[in-house]
């Protein structure tokens, strides 16, 4: 069937790096943010429990909200301009985009961070399902809603109810077990495992380029699109 919403994940897959790493690194946090990083993704291990996996993303993004509130937004925001997006993404989103194909992202990353890189890439997002944090004074504050791996499949169904599509007209794109439910929500034949860090074998029938492949290009998923016409 006919692909008709694609359901992105962030950080892995379209920025060159990983923006909250990224902000990290730059404000000279990239010590801190390599902690991060390692305890984020272990603790999603295929081997942790479901409850445990549910936990990981708001207690890290509790301590990375410790780095970035001494900074402004305006500075935030500048650095977040200055980081890259992946081969082909704009190409990519501008076919989707072109032909009718809706585009959610689904990301543990605060929306600020997200809604800055898409609007400095001039990226057209229909939809944002994000970690949620207040700004006040310029400043980040209190966090709020975090997405967990769970969360994700919750907020994709949702969605998918909302536009009264069916899974099978739904592709999910991802880099880690952080997308495990939303890849098994819609099947195998729908999940596509993109600069993948994780061994994502089980979940997707589409394995594009391992993590910083030098090639990696968000132009192959127009091919998976057409090839599901």
């Amino acid at each position: 069937m006919a692909i008709k919403f694609i359901a992105f994940d962030f950080d892995g897959v379209i920025p060159l790096e990983e923006a909250p790493l990224f902000l990290c690194e730059k404000l000279g946090k990239k010590r801190e943010s390599d902690a991060l990083s390692n305890e984020y993704y272990s603790g999603l291990s295929s081997a942790k429990k479901e409850w445990e996996k549910e936990a990981v993303p708001r207690i890290v993004w509790e301590k990375t909200m410790d780095i970035y509130r001494p900074h402004s937004v305006r500075k935030l925001k500048a650095i977040i301009n200055g980081l890259g997006i992946a081969k082909g993404a704009k190409e990519a989103f501008s076919y989707f985009n072109e032909n009718g194909i809706r585009i959610g992202i689904f990301s543990a990353t605060i929306g600020p961070l997200i809604r800055w890189f898409a609007s400095r890439h001039k990226l057209l997002i229909d939809d944002y399902f994000t970690s949620e944090c207040e700004i006040s004074n310029g400043r980040l504050g209190r966090l709020g809603k975090v997405l967990s791996p769970r969360e994700k499949e919750r907020m994709l169904n949702a969605w998918l109810l909302k536009n009264k599509a069916k899974k099978t007209q739904c592709l999910v794109v991802g880099d880690s077990f952080s997308e495990v439910p939303m890849f098994e929500l819609v099947g195998k034949q729908n999940s596509v495992a993109f600069n993948y860090r994780q061994d994502l074998t089980n979940y997707c029938n589409h394995l594009l380029f391992k993590q910083n492949d030098p090639n990696r290009d968000l132009r192959k998923i127009i091919e998976i699109v057409e090839k599901m016409k």
